[in-house]
């Protein structure tokens, strides 16, 4: 059965990736999340999805949590966003069987400009992790796979998901820069796939096998019946982002993924059901 996940904490319902969301998820039983994970420059694991906060504010990973929180509108502070990825465990654990949380590392190989080391925030989501009792239903996924290794040694309970960039033709007109970079990406896989970087995207589930990954977060466009029995013959599950046309739900169950991403967490759930 397809598991539906509400892409940024449940986004659609309250403000992204906040306590305020993953409250009113949590009401929803069998409901999973999955949320951004970034590394303050004092050391804090946070929830938010760009490496900048929005209307013009700082980098996330050069400042100070203080600082950023200090960005926030009144707003933003009621709804709980910015939170950390301990405030959100505070929030979760006690209702957590049964339920899938899909955390990104969201280091980005793909720009020059986001292109940091992920070890130190793999350590620290690793550490986090760690200290709680949850044993089951974590999945930590990343573009840049060279993040991932760390969890097998201090958290080997924590499946992790390799996600990969785009290969099929995206429903809109991408900027020129975007469009190049994913050019770039599939040219120089070394760039984010480390140790195990795949030949090329027909390589993608065996080198994700190599790696020692539980599974494979693929652009939803790029899973069919070839690719998503590809990743089966590796032993892989498989999760789609970012679905949210009725369309490509109904084809992705058809193909019995495992995970399915989507803001439009209502519908899907109406479409898993029916």
């Amino acid at each position: 059965m397809t598991r539906i996940i509400a892409h940024r904490g449940l986004g659609f319902v309250a403000c992204e990736n906040s306590l305020s969301a993953i409250r009113r998820a949590l009401e929803r039983p069998g409901l999973g999340l999955e949320m951004d994970l970034h590394l303050t420059a004092d050391g804090e694991v946070v929830i938010v999805h760009d490496h900048h906060l929005a209307r013009g504010g700082p980098l996330v990973e050069g400042t100070n949590l203080a600082t950023l929180r200090g960005h926030l509108t009144d707003d933003e502070r009621r709804g709980g966003q910015l939170p950390t990825l301990d405030d959100v465990l505070d929030l979760w654990t006690p209702k957590a069987e049964g339920r899938t949380l899909m955390l990104e590392m969201k280091t980005s190989p793909e720009y020059e400009e986001t292109r940091t080391d992920p070890g130190p925030l793999a350590l620290a989501i690793a550490r986090i992790l760690d200290r709680r009792p949850l044993r089951a239903g974590v999945i930590v996924k990343a573009f840049d796979w060279r993040g991932l290794p760390p969890f097998a040694a201090l958290t080997p309970w924590v499946e992790r998901f390799h996600l990969t960039f785009p290969t099929s033709p995206i429903p809109r007109v991408l900027p020129d820069p975007v469009a190049r970079m994913l050019r770039r990406v599939w040219e120089d896989t070394a760039i984010w796939g480390g140790d195990h970087a795949p030949a090329g995207p027909d390589d993608v589930p065996a080198a994700i096998r190599a790696a020692g990954g539980a599974g494979w977060s693929a652009y939803h466009l790029d899973l069919n019946e070839a690719t998503v029995s590809r990743a089966r013959r590796h032993g892989l599950q498989v999760a789609a982002w970012t679905v949210n046309a009725a369309v490509d739900m109904e084809r992705l169950r058809a193909l019995d993924i495992d995970f399915l991403v989507t803001d439009h967490w209502d519908l899907a759930l109406r479409e898993t059901t029916t």
